[in-house]
């Protein structure tokens, strides 16, 4: 029962959390401390009466901490999306669905899946415009690495709806664009939050647990079988 009040509380904050990042690339902190002021406490009442050990409750806080730290300063996402992590470590630690009970990885591998599916869709774009217009990389300096980071996950053209990932004429590609003007012609990537994935992601891990872990589970069942 409370699993599902602070599932829902979750999501509810997330959403809104989403229509702000939407709008303004960023999220107020009131928002996230409204998530875990809910939540938390919730969770640390399930920990006193023995309805979730408080062990798992430690290991999943520390590792929601840990993940978003690193892809923090690694510049794969902004902080909005670190403190979306933190939120769902304190207060939905564990999930009983998939290989491994930790709510936030299940979260963060279901919403980085979840990403993918803009691939086809950049790919698509960035062969139109080579056949239509001619050298997709004319003008920008990038390496190998970010041009494939580039031709998947963001698009050559023009859009009011995009963020330029071009500074400076050099090709400065992160999955998860922070601060920079709005686009023109150029390199661009869809404007769309991360947190819009980390919500479906979310949802996503009670309703199926980690998929990526799953699936990898499932490819090491079937290579024993052999």
């Amino acid at each position: 029962m409370l699993g599902s009040v602070k599932l829902a509380l979750s999501l509810a904050w997330m959403l809104y959390a989403c229509v702000h990042d939407f709008k303004a690339r960023e999220v107020p902190d009131h928002v996230w401390l409204a998530m875990v002021g809910m939540t938390a406490p919730l969770t640390a009442y399930e920990a006193y009466v023995n309805l979730i050990p408080w062990q798992l409750w430690l290991y999943s806080s520390l590792l929601a901490f840990t993940l978003g730290l690193i892809l923090y300063y690694a510049g794969i996402w902004g902080g909005a999306d670190s403190k979306a992590l933190w939120c769902i470590g304190l207060g939905l630690p564990i999930t009983h669905r998939g290989p491994h009970p930790f709510t936030p990885l299940a979260c963060l591998d279901n919403a980085y899946l979840l990403a993918l599916a803009v691939i086809p869709y950049c790919l698509a774009r960035n062969i139109a415009y080579k056949v239509r217009r001619g050298p997709l990389f004319e003008g920008v300096e990038a390496g190998l690495p970010s041009k494939l980071l580039a031709l998947c996950f963001a698009y050559r053209g023009k859009s009011k709806h995009a963020w330029s990932v071009v500074e400076g004429g050099r090709l400065r590609f992160k999955l998860r664009i922070n601060g920079l003007r709005e686009a023109g012609e150029g390199w661009i990537t869809p404007k769309l939050p991360f947190t819009a994935f980390l919500t479906l992601g979310l949802a996503l891990a009670y309703i199926q647990g980690d998929l990526l872990w799953t699936a990898l589970w499932s490819l090491l069942g079937g290579l024993q079988a052999y």
